[in-house]
């Protein structure tokens, strides 16, 4: 199960068979982002790097970097993370950098 941005995610979901997709909006609160990884079994969470400062939950960094681990970074602007582990050391909030514009319209 893979947390991500609404339009993105909707086209991994065409390549890919038995993953478990859930959109995540900038609007996405801890307690939604909690449910679905606690609730309904998401294991990454996927974020595009020129827009993670628009989300809700980056209001709150010290939580973030308390409970998620980049798996992956630099994948064509996105960043992979999973939950922390014990042992694991502290994440960080991504950091946002820029992407070439396109003229395909986004709400992330």
């Amino acid at each position: 199960m893979v947390v991500g941005p609404d339009i993105e995610i909707q086209k991994l979901a065409r390549y890919t068979d038995g993953v478990g997709y859930h959109w995540l909006y900038h609007t996405t609160t801890w307690d939604e982002l909690n449910y679905l990884f606690r609730e309904r079994g998401a294991k990454y969470l996927l974020l595009r790097n020129d827009r993670v400062h628009r989300l809700k939950i980056g209001r709150d960094r010290r939580t973030f970097t308390r409970t998620f681990i980049a798996e992956a970074s630099d994948l064509s602007g996105f960043t992979v993370f999973r939950r922390r582990r014990p042992g694991d050391p502290r994440g960080e909030w991504p950091l946002s950098t820029p992407t070439p514009k396109t003229d395909t319209p986004d709400d992330n």
